[in-house]
């Protein structure tokens, strides 16, 4: 027998940390996010893709979705395509459809077999999501909407966007020129573009509640009414989305924001620049990143940041996103750490939930300024936003002027009464030393 030589084993883990650098839209959560809140990122009740298939705490939705990808393969516009044909159809070799899916994808699986067992689950799903989707859209309300909403928008609970809108084009495409197997609100998506605009129109009705809450809401119609247009710059800026937590992102950011060139940190508190005289003020109409200052009155305008119990899902997921994809454009992690920066205690929360650029859902200041200053843990990310504004709080707050003033009018004039009593008070000082004066005068001249 041979001389046994000491050999080195190295494990590997079989899911690495996502490469920042890969074009994958679809990762697993770096583990060092998912150390920090695990729940956070892991679907409750439905598994979407592949990550998460398999699982036998999610398994009890596998009926729903297998009950709804029947039903919509059973609506009239779908009928001519043979169920037993469509992965074939819609995924095979010729339309190079199936690798593109998987290469969206970073990293294994643990339950899916092979690439056929793969493509069942997208194609599964995908059909699952229209149903769901189109049933919302025809006002039958299913209680399975609230219950999945917020699973639809976790990082690892994705499908790739253009599966939808290549899958419907595959459908329409091949209708036999039957219009009457066509729903109304079909008629009129014969063009791709037009088919593309509708499925964008759907999936922002189904997720209008997240834009109402942190978008931009410029009408009290619905969304749906906002997204009749094909001109209009709110879908032209959704068209390009990689999934729905991609689309939610897009719902929190305006899409013109220029980056500031100033690279600065403000670590006072919001009662502290408060005592330095900034004055909180909440906005309406506004994107929920775009904060603005005005030095004419230190004036910070900061939309209301509504925290309920589903904040911390939905912003950690966004905040992994941009972690994973867009780590020089992290405008969502840059707004955390500015609004981290300014909530120290609960007295801050309590100052900002009066100036009521905070809502608080949540009940407790200290649960919330708990979870606001632990959303930005072990997120690495530039900050080219804010800059100028942290900048300019920086200057107010040093500013002695500013400090005596804002402290003047919080001491003597808080309100009507308080101010009126200290001007009663000091007309009465002056008056009193006019007579002291006086009687001063009389008495040596």
């Amino acid at each position: 027998m041979g001389e046994i030589k000491p050999c080195v084993i190295i494990d590997i883990p079989e899911d690495l940390e996502p490469d920042l650098k890969k074009t994958c839209w679809i990762q697993r959560v770096p583990r060092k996010l998912r150390q920090v809140k695990e729940a956070a990122y892991t679907p409750k009740l439905i598994s979407i893709g592949p990550f998460h298939h398999g699982k036998p705490t999610l398994n009890v939705m596998e009926n729903h979705k297998t009950k709804y990808y029947h039903k919509f393969w059973e609506r009239d516009f779908c009928k001519h395509i043979r169920e037993k044909d469509i992965i074939r159809d819609f995924t095979g070799e010729v339309t190079n459809r199936r690798q593109r899916i998987r290469n969206i994808y970073a990293g294994t699986f643990d339950h899916v077999k092979d690439m056929n067992h793969f493509l069942e689950v997208i194609l599964r799903d995908s059909c699952f999501i229209f149903e769901l989707f189109l049933r919302n859209f025809e006002n039958r309300t299913s209680w399975l909407i609230k219950c999945i909403e917020l699973d639809l928008i976790m990082l690892e609970n994705q499908l790739p966007y253009f599966v939808f809108t290549e899958l419907f084009d595959f459908i329409l495409e091949n209708q036999q020129q039957n219009l009457n197997n066509i729903p109304p609100y079909l008629s009129k998506s014969q063009s791709e573009s037009e088919r593309h605009h509708f499925i964008m129109k759907m999936t922002c009705e189904f997720f209008s509640y997240y834009y109402y809450l942190y978008g931009k809401v410029t009408t009290s119609k619905s969304f749906v009414f906002i997204a009749d247009s094909l001109e209009s710059d709110e879908m032209q800026r959704f068209k390009d989305i990689k999934h729905f937590t991609d689309l939610v992102r897009q719902f929190m950011r305006p899409s013109n924001y220029v980056p500031s060139s100033e690279h600065a940190n403000c670590r006072h508190s919001a009662k502290e620049l408060d005592r330095a005289g900034v004055d909180f003020v909440p906005c309406s109409n506004r994107f929920l990143t775009d904060i603005k200052f005005n030095e004419k009155g230190n004036i910070l305008e900061v939309p209301t940041f509504e925290v309920t119990d589903f904040t911390e899902c939905l912003i950690r997921n966004v905040m992994a996103l941009e972690q994973c994809l867009y780590p020089f454009e992290a405008q969502i992690c840059n707004y955390i750490s500015l609004i981290d920066q300014h909530i120290n205690t609960d007295e801050d929360v309590k100052l900002l939930v009066k100036k009521k650029v905070v809502a608080n859902w949540l009940g407790s200041n200290d649960a919330v300024a708990h979870l606001i200053n632990t959303l930005c843990d072990e997120t690495l990310f530039s900050s080219p936003y804010y800059g100028e504004i942290r900048k300019q709080l920086n200057k107010v707050h040093e500013n002695f002027w500013n400090i005596t003033k804002a402290t003047l009018k919080r001491v003597y004039f808080t309100d009507i009464w308080t101010g009126s009593s200290t001007i009663v008070a000091v007309v009465v000082v002056i008056f009193s030393i006019f007579s002291v004066a006086s009687n001063i005068k009389d008495l040596f001249f």
